[in-house]
């Protein structure tokens, strides 16, 4: 039986792919036993800042439209904020402009598709291979776990729960 039927994986997008490769702990807590970690405030900075520099080196949007769609993104997940959460938004606008800075003598990145398509098929045959070895209790108790993760920051009771860790 393929290991995504066996799991009950229906679904891979780029995000779960790389959550995989970076940090297969969260990802089979997530994926496997649906236990899902908060999303903290440095972390969505991080991917806000992230999406607003793609747009603006790609040229999908120019920089106060991409700043603007990468606020609005950040303000969607924390409602209410506190001075921790301020201080993350705050940064955006900073950090996005360091990245393009650095990143303006490279030009406008190109990407061809049939590379990232291969990397990506690549990942999710591995993938696919791992989850057919067993269980997802078999899995959780050979994955290796980073307890010093941020993707762990403020779900630490379910690494507990799932790892002993």
């Amino acid at each position: 039986m393929n290991g995504f039927e066996k799991h009950g994986i229906k679904h891979l997008s780029a995000s779960s792919i790389n959550l995989w490769i970076n940090a297969p702990d969260v990802w089979v807590a997530s994926y496997l036993f649906g236990k899902r970690t908060p999303m903290g405030a440095a972390a969505m900075r991080g991917i806000c800042t992230e999406d607003a520099v793609v747009a603006s080196l790609t040229g999908e949007a120019d920089r106060d439209t991409a700043l603007k769609a990468a606020l609005e993104k950040f303000d969607k997940t924390f409602i209410v904020a506190d001075e921790k959460i301020t201080k993350e938004r705050a940064m955006i606008e900073p950090c996005m402009d360091l990245a393009l800075e650095a990143l303006a003598d490279y030009g406008k990145p190109e990407f061809t598709e049939d590379e990232l398509l291969s990397k990506a098929k690549t990942q999710i045959t591995r993938m696919e291979r791992f989850l057919r070895s067993g269980t997802r209790y078999d899995i959780a108790g050979v994955i290796p776990v980073n307890p010093n993760s941020f993707y762990w920051h403020g779900g630490e009771a379910i690494r507990e729960e799932l790892y002993e860790i």
